[in-house]
């Protein structure tokens, strides 16, 4: 693969779209590394312990209540934990590349100097979830009329999970009742798919969710099944889902 200009980052914190609002993100990703020396050795030895997971921002302060900019968000997830972070470097495309896990909002600092544009940082850490690598399966505006967009990620080994982070940022129509799921299939076609992984009935905006499942599969393919059981037909939501292999 090329290498990559920052152009179209999505960030997505729980139920709201934070790309705008920033211009600058690292995420780390790392194991503690203990100390196992004993004498004899002839140099230092270690073992991994628990891996860690953070992510920090920078971007310019905005507290417009359209939409829940960055101050009106922060200020009320700062302290929240099972928050639901995905981050997509290379843009919309589906079937990119998809980072995604559940953490702690742990910092917000609001900064600036006269004269300079008003900006913050950010900080958010895991919580006792993998960083996941998965992949960008739907995002936008999804309804029930919609293909879904069928990808192979490949089959997991017997130590595997399949995990999926998904962000709803409005609901299609008010009263809806949305359904989302992770369904797979031996082959494309999906002629008998079965139903991997169900996400909470959506009934409100700004929601998201991280599921993990440990059932086994030797399927391969993979797509997502909208249904909406209220309100108009064929409504669904705005949001993004991201599904991968761990």
């Amino acid at each position: 693969m090329a290498e990559t200009v920052l152009k179209n980052v999505k960030i997505y914190l729980d139920g709201y779209d934070l790309s705008g609002d920033m211009n600058s993100a690292t995420l780390s990703y790392s194991a503690d590394l203990l100390d196992n020396t004993v004498f004899g050795d002839k140099s230092k030895g270690r073992i991994a312990g628990l891996n860690n997971v953070e992510f920090t921002a920078d971007g310019f302060w905005n507290a417009d209540t359209t939409g829940r900019k960055i101050d009106n968000m922060a200020m009320s997830e700062i302290g929240t934990s099972d928050a639901v972070l995905s981050i997509i470097p290379q843009g919309t495309a589906l079937g990119n590349v998809a980072y995604f896990t559940k953490g702690l909002v742990g910092e917000y600092s609001p900064s600036g100097k006269i004269g300079e544009m008003f900006g913050y940082t950010m900080a958010a850490y895991g919580e006792a979830q993998p960083l996941v690598r998965g992949r960008l399966m739907e995002i936008g505006s999804l309804s029930t009329t919609v293909t879904a967009t069928v990808r192979n990620l490949g089959t997991r080994k017997p130590t595997q999970k399949l995990y999926a982070s998904m962000h709803v940022l409005a609901l299609g129509a008010a009263g809806n009742k949305t359904r989302i799921s992770v369904q797979t299939a031996s082959s494309s076609g999906f002629t008998s798919p079965t139903t991997a992984l169900k996400f909470s009935q959506v009934a409100s905006s700004q929601v998201a969710e991280f599921k993990t499942t440990a059932s086994s599969t030797i399927d391969s393919w993979f797509r997502i099944r909208i249904s909406t059981t209220a309100g108009s037909a064929g409504s669904g939501f705005t949001g993004a889902i991201n599904v991968g292999i761990k």
